[in-house]
This record gives structure tokens, C-alpha cells and sequence, in this order.
């Protein structure tokens, strides 16, 4: 068995779609550590999350329009581990004003 921590995925949100950030690999155990979602304009933006199969809908949220306040951050920590092709996606309510980064590790 390997851990390799990492960043698991970087990306801007979306709007109009779910943007996913991170997908765990086949033969993989994928551990969301920390979560970091930067708001890099000059008004306030919400953002959903979602945290594993996002085909279930609301049961699968982290985060339901929460604020992200202008030119600043959320921190969202936690232990959460997800199996092989479980994702990690975000929706901003602003088209590419949000930036996203999961940390982690992977388990192989």
C-alpha cells in the first residue's frame, strides 16, 4: 500500500455546470483533507459542494450557497475518503469567479 499526499485537483467554477475538481482513479482510495475555494473578483459569489456521487443529488452536498465574501477565501477541512471514481465538484453563482484547490492523499 503506497499514501502519496498531494494536491488532488486545481480548478476555476463554474456557473452553469457542476465543475468537477477531482476524480479518484480506479484501485484508488482518495482522502479529501482540505478543501480551499478563493474568491478572486470584487463582489460576492456563492458556491455549492458536492462530495462524492454527486448523482445523488442534495444528499451528496457539502456546501449549499455559501458566501464567499470579495477578494477572499474559505477553508473547508476535513477527513472525508472517497473510492474509485467518486468526485469532488463544485458551482459558483458567478461564471469563473471562483478558484478551487483539494488537498489530499491517495492510497494505493
Amino acid at each position: 500500500m503506497a499514501i502519496a499526499e498531494k494536491i488532488l485537483g486545481q480548478s476555476t467554477i463554474l456557473s452553469a455546470s457542476n465543475s468537477t475538481i477531482y476524480t479518484v482513479p480506479a484501485s484508488t482510495t482518495g482522502i479529501v483533507k482540505i478543501i480551499w475555494i478563493t474568491n478572486t473578483t470584487t463582489s460576492d459569489v456563492t458556491v455549492e459542494l458536492w462530495v462524492g456521487n454527486t448523482a445523488a443529488g442534495d444528499a451528496q452536498k457539502l456546501m449549499d450557497g455559501v458566501t464567499i465574501p470579495a477578494s477572499d477565501f474559505k477553508q473547508v477541512y476535513t477527513y472525508m475518503p472517497l473510492v474509485a471514481t467518486e468526485t469532488v465538484e463544485a458551482k459558483g453563482s458567478t461564471n469563473v469567479a471562483l478558484s478551487i484547490t483539494v488537498a489530499g492523499a491517495e492510497i494505493t
